[in-house]
């Protein structure tokens, strides 16, 4: 895989920033005023204590992963709230490295199939488990890993994962006079910085799609720098 990382600027342009995609990296309070779910540390040195039914990727070790992927899951209302049904994770290149459909544990009350979509037909004969979706997750993604996404927490929570490397666009790219209470729409941001229609189809969102434009979204920021402030 080329190396999108190591030298994010454009051709021939050597006036290009290069500050590391790591800078973005929302901070452990920042993630925590934000929603995200974090692990409870009993006493410095011990295991982190985890949410029942909670997966946390772990070290590299050594090992090869890719430095910064992009996530994003659709979710159907059951009986037990939000369940994932689809995800759909791809790297900087625009290769798809996961993008399965889901069946939840619980029985499903609404597709949300305008927004998902998820219908019953499309998830008739899947037979893939959140448990299965964790463990090839933590395969692909290491606790190094930046992981990017557009209100990412939503995201983390369907997957029941905890990560704490994360680029959230839907704060890179906030509107200062909303002081982070109010958040862009992945569609409307799309549409202002990468002049690409998404999320209009009449058979809902399309999450690879979804995860791709968070990524361009990313590097376009990466490249243009932290002097560059968009928003909506």
């Amino acid at each position: 895989m080329a190396d999108h990382l190591a030298d994010l600027r454009a051709p021939n342009d050597l006036s290009a920033p290069t500050i590391p995609a790591s800078y973005y990296v929302l901070s452990k309070s920042e993630m925590m005023q934000h929603g995200y779910r974090m692990p409870a540390v009993t006493s410095p040195g011990t295991n982190s204590q985890l949410p029942a039914g909670f997966v946390m990727t772990q070290p590299a070790l050594g090992r090869s992963f890719p430095e910064m992927v992009a996530v994003d899951c659709e979710m159907c209302r059951t009986a037990a709230g939000l369940e994932l049904t689809r995800v759909s994770l791809v790297d900087t290149n625009k290769t798809v490295l996961i993008d399965s459909l889901v069946m939840p544990t619980n029985p499903i009350l609404n597709y949300n199939t305008r927004y998902s979509g998820i219908t019953a037909a499309r998830l008739r004969d899947v037979n893939t488990t959140l448990k299965d979706i964790q463990e090839h997750f933590i395969q692909i993604v290491s606790a190094e890993t930046i992981l990017v996404g557009h209100s990412l927490e939503r995201d983390l929570a369907a997957l029941k994962v905890i990560h704490m490397k994360v680029i959230d666009t839907a704060l890179l790219y906030q509107h200062p006079r909303h002081g982070g209470k109010i958040k862009p729409a992945l569609r409307m941001l799309a549409d202002k910085w990468l002049k690409r229609s998404i999320q209009n189809g009449s058979e809902g969102h399309d999450s690879i799609e979804d995860a791709e434009a968070a990524m361009d979204l990313t590097m376009l920021k990466i490249r243009k720098g932290r002097s560059w402030c968009p928003y909506w």
